[in-house]
């Protein structure tokens, strides 16, 4: 769809933007920052400036790879809501073994390689366009940047999407919290 867009886009002479790159390109939904922003302190920030000026369409997403107690989400949420964010995400990646269904919360099944039963087809579950989906299932890698399985079920733009997006992990969860404000710590330098 995106590629029509800007197809479309260049027959009329406008600039469609869109995220991903060559043929593997893709729209969001509303408008957000991209999620492979590489410091995820500079993500809550820019969302934080960005969402002080939007009274909707635009989400803070946060893809969790961490096993957090209420308390400590809690918590967390709190700290970002320092900032004028608005809206904000939080979606936990789930991995289930299709062989003995033993599921992996937090865990992206690229991470898993092969369950404690010995099958490698294990699914990863995450959160595309609002719902949560199954990305790729078995023998599941990272080529030239696309996130693939044997089978696959995003779209070979969102899986590049997926590849990229940058996790919340036990390490961001301490940044934030360590942080005075909640976003990006500020620079000692003079």
């Amino acid at each position: 769809m995106a590629r029509d867009d800007i197809r479309f886009g260049k027959e009329l002479g406008k600039e469609v933007f869109t995220q991903g790159h060559g043929e593997d390109v893709f729209l969001t939904a509303g408008c957000m920052l991209p999620f492979s922003e590489q410091n995820f302190m500079a993500q809550i920030e820019n969302a934080a400036q960005f969402q002080g000026y939007a009274t909707s369409g635009s989400i803070l997403h946060h893809f969790v790879e961490i096993k957090l107690e209420p308390e400590q989400l809690a918590g967390y949420i709190s700290k970002i809501f320092e900032k004028p964010i608005n809206y904000m995400t939080i979606t936990t990646t789930l991995a289930v073994c299709q062989n003995c269904g033993k599921r992996y919360i937090a865990t992206d099944g690229l991470k898993i390689g092969k369950c404690s039963c010995g099958s490698d087809d294990i699914s990863t579950y995450s959160r595309v366009i609002g719902y949560v989906k199954a990305i790729s299932r078995k023998k599941i890698t990272v080529k030239d940047g696309v996130y693939v399985g044997a089978n696959n079920f995003w779209s070979k733009a969102r899986r590049v999407d997926w590849a990229e997006r940058q996790r919340f992990t036990e390490a961001t969860y301490e940044e934030v919290m360590e942080n005075e404000d909640g976003g990006e710590k500020e620079s000692t330098e003079d």
